[in-house]
C-alpha cells in the first residue's frame, strides 16, 4: 500500500523535477510498443499503466502551475499598478489651491526637490497620497525637510499643467 505522506511529499516537486517526470511519463504513455520494447519498458508499462497516467496528470498540473502562476502574478501586479496610477491621477485633478501652489514649484523650476516644514498640513496630505515624499531624514533648522515629487506625479503634471491652474 502507498503511504499518503509520501504522496504529499512527492507533490512538492520543483518545476525541473516535474518536467523530467512529464517527459518520462509521456514517453511511457504515448510511445509506440516498438520503442518501449526496444527500451525494455513494455512490461513495466503494462504493470503500472494506471500509475503512469496519474503521474503524467500530476506533472502536467505542476508544470501548468509553474508557468501560469508567474503570468497571473505579473498581470495582477500590472492591473493593480494601473488602477492605483489612475486613482493617483484623479487625485491630481482635484488638488486644492495650496497643493497646486506647492506642486507648481516643481514644474516651474523643473526640479524634483523643494523644502517644506514637517508640520505643513498641505505637504503632509500630499505625502499621504504618495504625490511627494520626504527625501531625507536630516532636517534644516529642526523642522524643514527636503521633499521630492514622485516620478509618476512629476511626469503627469508636466504633461497636464492644467491641473495646477488656480481655482477662483
Amino acid at each position: 500500500m502507498i503511504d499518503s505522506s509520501k504522496i504529499l511529499e512527492f507533490i512538492k516537486l520543483s518545476g525541473k523535477q516535474a518536467f523530467i517526470l512529464f517527459i518520462i511519463t509521456s514517453i511511457l504513455l504515448f510511445s509506440s510498443e516498438e520503442l518501449l520494447n526496444s527500451l525494455g519498458l513494455i512490461e513495466i508499462k503494462k504493470s503500472i499503466n494506471t500509475w503512469i497516467g496519474i503521474f503524467w496528470l500530476l506533472s502536467v498540473s505542476l508544470l501548468a502551475a509553474e508557468i501560469l502562476h508567474p503570468i497571473y502574478k505579473w498581470c495582477a501586479d500590472k492591473i493593480k499598478y494601473l488602477l492605483n496610477l489612475k486613482k493617483h491621477q484623479e487625485r491630481l485633478r482635484s488638488l486644492t489651491n495650496d497643493e497646486k501652489l506647492f506642486l507648481s514649484v516643481y514644474i516651474k523650476t523643473n526640479t524634483r526637490t523643494q523644502d517644506a516644514e514637517f508640520s505643513d498640513g498641505t505637504v503632509s496630505g500630499l505625502t499621504i497620497d504618495n504625490i511627494v515624499y520626504r527625501a531625507s531624514g536630516m532636517s534644516q533648522y529642526h523642522k524643514v525637510f527636503a521633499y521630492n515629487i514622485s516620478t509618476w506625479a512629476f511626469d503627469y503634471l508636466k504633461k497636464n499643467q492644467d491641473c495646477l491652474e488656480m481655482n477662483t
